[in-house]
């Protein structure tokens, strides 16, 4: 029987100086099941398997997904939305998300707001984690 691990991420990242901020790199890219086109599909697979720190976390059909609200008043402190979400199947390690979650928050160096993550895997639990601008987790 699989199992699955539900994750549902919210980062709200505030910007003054116009950074250009690489989602891909800072997130990780998707690698999202196809059926239209399996080679494609199965192309980013094998080069998420073999790069798995280029991608979001994945299971064992593909990663989460994740999508960039971008604020259109350019005068808002308040710049970008980021959420993250999906069901990655036979993906065992709560705390490898965690850690991912973490890494995100740092590398984006003091512009996240707030943040926070739920991930609940049927088998190993759930945590759910937030985050804010000084830097503490909750």
């Amino acid at each position: 029987m699989s199992n699955w691990t539900h994750v549902s991420a919210v980062f709200r990242v505030d910007d003054i100086c116009s950074q250009n901020f690489d989602f891909d790199k800072i997130f990780g890219k998707e690698c999202i099941w196809d059926d239209d086109n399996w080679d494609k599909f199965h192309e980013a697979f094998n080069e998420a398997r073999s790069n798995p720190q280029e991608f979001l976390p994945m299971g064992s059909e593909g990663s989460l997904h994740k999508t960039v609200w971008v604020n259109p008043d350019t005068s808002a402190i308040a710049r970008f939305v980021i959420t993250v979400w999906g069901d990655i199947r036979d993906h065992e390690s709560v705390g490898e998300i965690e850690d991912w979650f973490r890494g995100c928050c740092k590398k984006l160096d003091g512009w996240v707001r707030q943040a926070v993550i739920a991930i609940d895997n049927e088998r190993n639990g759930s945590k759910t984690i937030t985050y804010r601008l000084d830097n503490e987790i909750v």
